[in-house]
């Protein structure tokens, strides 16, 4: 499986904004599809909800490309909190 993660971090609150986001790709991702998920997170698709993550996360570092099962996994055995987080979204996966 094939996926893609979205982390999203806040040093107060977060309608405060002054958030941070990073893409996790999974390695085996295509190139087509590394761009489509770069395009969500710059805010050129994807409508309403990524331009809502645009406005409260004005940072954000370069996609890391990983074994997304190994680390979905490790992530989802995880409170979001214990990692300092405050979000963690799946944003794609595919069979």
């Amino acid at each position: 499986m094939t996926c893609a993660w979205g982390i999203f971090w806040w040093l107060g609150p977060i309608q405060e904004g002054n958030g941070v986001r990073q893409l996790i790709i999974d390695e085996h991702a295509t190139a087509t599809q590394r761009e489509a998920l770069r395009a969500l997170d710059s805010e050129t698709h994807g409508g309403p909800i990524w331009e809502m993550f645009a406005a409260v996360c004005p940072t954000v570092l370069e996609p890391l490309i990983h074994a997304a099962a190994n680390l979905a996994s490790f992530l989802l055995g995880k409170n979001p909190q214990s990692l300092g987080l405050h979000a963690l979204h799946r944003i794609w996966c595919e069979k």
